[in-house]
């Protein structure tokens, strides 16, 4: 699952109740990434869904690689060899 944590209202600095430090820390203590975006002036906005569709794709192509490599792995049975006798061999 992807997560972005996304802070709004950057451009009311006097009103901020969370810094951008604490918002970072936060995002990166639980595996998000972390913007601030300003409705207002678009700041950021159009960039956060950019930011975060292209990591999305990133994530399914590492993904599908995974799975790709995954499928294309041999298992080898490392059992006793079986003894075919005559009667079991094709004619």
């Amino acid at each position: 699952m992807y997560k972005i944590l996304v802070g709004n209202k950057c451009d009311l600095d006097e009103k901020r109740q969370v810094s951008y430090e604490q918002g970072k820390e936060f995002a990166d203590n639980h595996g998000m990434k972390f913007l601030e975006t300003s409705a207002k002036t678009a700041f950021n906005v159009g960039d956060s869904f950019i930011s975060m569709s292209k990591d999305i794709i990133k994530i399914s192509q590492a993904k599908e690689i995974n799975n790709q490599e995954n499928h294309n792995k041999i298992e080898l049975n490392t059992g006793k060899a079986k003894n075919i006798s005559k009667k079991d061999c094709c004619k």
